[in-house]
């Protein structure tokens, strides 16, 4: 899309995704949940956009991009695999994921745990893969 869409096409993606990254931490869900179909209305589900997201808001976006990673998740919080490739459905994942207590940990000071914290939400992808 970003290759061949049309310059109007790429500057929305462009604003989309770096409205979403700019998003506080507390995050306003009915704003991302609009964001999200913005970009979902473009063609993709959330399993594409999710992998964006995760790059360039590790700290609060997971990717959901792979089958086994999908599965896995709907057998622990019980939500269909094929929900998480809905805007609505990528939030219910992300509220879960915001309320854990690992999630709301305070930052931590030891340099390696740091750099662990700052992407805890990308390690779900490496947690539920198999």
């Amino acid at each position: 899309m970003l290759a061949d869409g049309t310059r109007k096409e790429k500057v929305t993606i462009s604003d989309t995704i770096n409205a979403i990254a700019l998003l506080d931490p507390l995050l306003d869900w009915g704003r991302l949940y609009r964001l999200l179909q913005r970009l979902v209305g473009f063609g993709p589900t959330m399993k594409v956009w999710s992998r964006l997201l995760c790059l360039v808001r590790p700290d609060l976006y997971c990717t959901i991009s792979s089958i086994s990673v999908r599965k896995n998740l709907s057998a622990v919080i019980g939500i269909a695999p094929s929900s998480f490739q809905s805007p609505a459905g990528y939030l219910q994942l992300l509220k879960v994921i915001h309320a854990a207590p690992w999630f709301q940990s305070v930052r931590p000071k030891a340099k390696e745990e740091v750099e662990i914290w700052q992407n805890k939400a990308a390690f779900i992808d490496a947690i539920f893969y198999n």
